[in-house]
């Protein structure tokens, strides 16, 4: 069985005691591995985590969708809490992002670099193939147009 958890995201739902953030992050559950994908923009999903009883120490894989801020922004705030585990990235996830509105240009990207995992000694996997097994039963998509 699969069980996915939103730690954060830009409303409280039901939940009223969690903290919101413009932003995403799940906990994804399958034969009792743990995977984390994206991890909205700050720390604030690791206090729903707590909140929710989920113990994320023991996750083996984190999956970053892509390089804008409200997606990997939490995730120095996580490495002190992770044992052992593969980073996993798309293409292109180290290229700056940029949005431009009302005149002014804002960095959206991530706050590390691949020299910054090399020096903290995370291992970090690219996903190129368009289909990429991390955990048994469990894949990840890549090599997909982006249209955003």
């Amino acid at each position: 069985m699969v069980r996915i958890t939103t730690l954060i995201e830009n409303s409280p739902g039901e939940h009223h005691g969690l903290s919101t953030e413009h932003g995403i992050s799940f906990c994804i559950e399958k034969d009792g591995r743990k995977i984390i994908f994206d991890t909205g923009q700050s720390g604030a999903f690791l206090g729903n985590s707590a909140k929710l009883a989920i113990d994320l120490s023991d996750a083996e894989h984190v999956v970053l969708s892509h390089g804008h801020y409200d997606h990997s922004g939490g995730f120095r705030s996580l490495l002190p809490i992770l044992k052992d585990f593969t980073l996993w990235t798309g293409e292109g996830f180290f290229t700056p992002k940029y949005g431009f509105r009302k005149g002014a240009c804002d960095f959206l990207g991530n706050d590390f670099d691949e020299a910054f995992l090399k020096q903290e000694g995370i291992r970090h996997k690219t996903a190129s193939s368009p289909l990429e097994e991390i955990s048994p039963g469990v894949y990840i998509l890549a090599d997909f147009p982006r249209i955003h």
